[in-house]
């Protein structure tokens, strides 16, 4: 059970706190691009982060990812016009283009340069994959981006979607690396049958023989390694045969750290493998029959330490 602390320190993803630092290093998916189909549409309300931010298309096609409120008094630019390569507040007519720049004040006089002394909060943007991407941390660190979708795919060969879970992103995360309750909630009847297809052996088992695996093992034995970016986890199977099949492996950062965190992978050749080595396992069998034991490299994680507690 985390303490209020932790919960603090794990949830809280606003600017200026710890995982609202970390996230911000990253581009992140925002929006769906047609939401915002056509240029001079509608703005979009968008809150990512705890920010509350507003998402246009400009004439020109681009998407602007900017402030929700007017720099000046502060009224919503959700209602603002999209016009001309910018957003202009409704209230007193300050325009913004898609860099937080004021391009526009009609209630200054015309020879007045106080719009150039404005500008708001904005966040590069790039559209790929049917999806709109933003860089919200800071600019000395932003990373290039990273492309999803190699041009040689026709578009009508991937789709993006999107899912409101209203919840916090940490329990959302909590039923990703739950592998138990897909034994239950994520079965069919036609999963509890056997199955003797010649995959239930070291390597790639099918998708019918994963599937049984799950249904008929369904108190898998969880390994959790403590890093210092979080910790890495594995779900065990035992298969019918007897080989050790992990059902679930996840990484997961709980904490701020300028390293990044090392991927566990799930191809073909990983897991022709020994399964258990790649758990932090070893299998060894004595006259009480195969069990799991940790090999004798393995060491206690150190104690974690949560900024502001002793």
């Amino acid at each position: 059970m985390l303490s209020r602390e932790e919960n603090e320190y794990l949830c809280r993803t606003g600017p200026g706190t710890p995982m609202g630092s970390l996230m911000r290093r990253y581009w992140l998916p925002v929006m769906l691009g047609n939401e915002i189909t056509e240029p001079d549409s509608p703005p979009v309300r968008v809150r990512v982060l705890s920010e509350d931010l507003v998402a246009f298309r400009d004439s020109t096609g681009q998407v602007g990812l900017i402030d929700a409120h007017c720099a000046h008094r502060g009224a919503s630019l959700f209602f603002g016009r999209n016009e001309e390569c910018g957003l202009r507040c409704v209230y007193h007519g300050w325009k913004y283009d898609v860099s937080g720049q004021c391009v526009d004040m009609p209630n200054e006089p015309a020879e007045s340069n106080f719009r150039q002394k404005i500008k708001t909060t904005a966040y590069p943007t790039v559209e790929e994959a049917g999806l709109v991407w933003a860089y919200m941390g800071p600019t000395e660190k932003q990373p290039p981006f990273r492309h999803f979708v190699p041009p040689s795919i026709p578009n009508d060969q991937w789709q993006a979607s999107k899912i409101p879970v209203h919840c916090n992103y940490v329990q959302s995360m909590e039923g990703n690396i739950d592998s138990a309750h897909i034994s239950f909630l994520h079965r069919n009847f036609v999963d509890f049958e056997p199955v003797n297809d010649g995959t239930d052996e070291a390597g790639y088992p099918s998708l019918k023989m994963s599937n049984y695996i799950r249904a008929s093992s369904r108190a898998p034995h969880l390994e959790v390694e403590d890093t210092e970016y979080g910790f890495r986890y594995a779900a065990l199977r035992r298969t019918p045969s007897g080989q050790i099949l992990p059902t679930l492996r996840s990484t997961t950062c709980s904490r701020a750290s300028k390293r990044r965190s090392p991927r566990i992978r799930s191809t073909r050749a990983a897991r022709k493998r020994c399964s258990t080595r790649r758990a932090g396992l070893e299998q060894r069998t004595d006259s009480s029959g195969t069990q799991l034991v940790r090999p004798s490299r393995w060491r206690p994680p150190p104690a974690r330490t949560i900024p502001g507690r002793r």
